[in-house]
């Protein structure tokens, strides 16, 4: 039950965050070119770009850790993969929710991460 509810609050601060913490229509960015943001970040000469820069995919990587582990946790038996696609089809429905409400960024870069990054534990 505890496992349930720490998930159950995981899961409502991660939607909070994600799509709930602008106002609707406020911010519409569309990126499909992989990369992009990644690269513009690293080839900015800008003070402080390369501290966004980390934290940004940081930042997307470890806000879909418990979701990784939690699916893992639920389906013990399941490939590594199936949890990998779990994730990252999560990570692009918010994305295009983004998109489509305009309450967020929608970047692919924001996908690239979680679809990499080993999650299955």
């Amino acid at each position: 039950m505890a496992i349930f509810a720490g998930f159950a609050l995981y899961a409502a601060f991660a939607l909070k965050l994600l799509l709930f913490s602008r106002v609707p229509g406020s911010e519409r960015s569309i990126n499909l070119i992989p990369f992009a943001s990644i690269a513009k970040y690293a080839f900015s000469h800008s003070p402080g770009t390369e501290r966004v820069a980390f934290a940004t995919v940081v930042g997307n990587i470890l806000i879909f850790v418990p979701l990784g582990v939690y699916a893992s946790w639920l389906r013990h038996r399941a490939a590594a993969w199936l949890t990998m696609f779990t994730v990252a089809s999560v990570s692009v429905a918010v994305e295009v929710i983004q998109g489509v409400f305009a309450v967020g960024a929608s970047d692919i870069d924001d996908v690239i991460p979680h679809s990499t990054a080993p999650l299955h534990c």
